[in-house]
């Protein structure tokens, strides 16, 4: 009479789990990079939204609306608010605003985690949208850098678009 064998043997399934483990090992580093690129894809759509957010509601409103990006050395961030020079926020994620003036959004990106805004180029502390037409009043490219990527929020007249540095962000 024959033997039919069921399942596995302990053996066998120390050799699936090596083989899993070794596979894993391989598979870590390239999962982390793409980790990385998502979140950085992430930040710099965000940045965008509020960028366009911004300007929307700035019509909405008939008020001028700012974005201040701040470059600190415990990392960086930007608040949009009303008021000219109303608003300063600070790398650990606090906000101080002159009295009567509330944020509408502070974007941290503390040091150490990624993504970071690492540079901008208006030329200017803020961004501005003037109210009556939902123009940007000063244009520029935000930069946001991941663990070995590196993307741009570029602001033109009426929009705000995502692009790669050296490829397709205006100079």
């Amino acid at each position: 009479m024959e033997r039919r064998s069921r399942g596995l043997t302990v053996i066998e399934l120390m050799v699936v789990v090596a083989i899993l483990a070794v596979l894993s090992t391989i598979a870590a580093p390239s999962f982390q990079r793409m980790l990385d690129r998502h979140r950085l894809q992430a930040a710099a759509n965000q940045l965008k939204a509020d960028l366009l957010h911004m300007r929307s509601e700035s019509v909405r409103r008939g008020e001028s609306l700012y974005l201040t990006p701040t470059l600190g050395t415990n990392g960086s961030c930007y608040v949009l608010h009303p008021g000219k020079d109303a608003c300063q926020c600070a790398a650990d994620g606090s906000s101080t605003c002159s009295a009567g003036v509330q944020p509408l959004r502070v974007a941290t990106f503390p040091i150490g985690r990624t993504p970071q805004l690492t540079a901008f180029d208006s030329g200017n502390s803020s961004y501005v949208v003037h109210p009556r037409i939902g123009v940007f009043g000063r244009l520029g490219t935000l930069y946001l850098s991941g663990q070995d990527t590196r993307l741009g929020v570029t602001v033109s007249n009426f929009r705000a678009r995502v692009c790669t540095p050296d490829v397709d962000c205006p100079p």
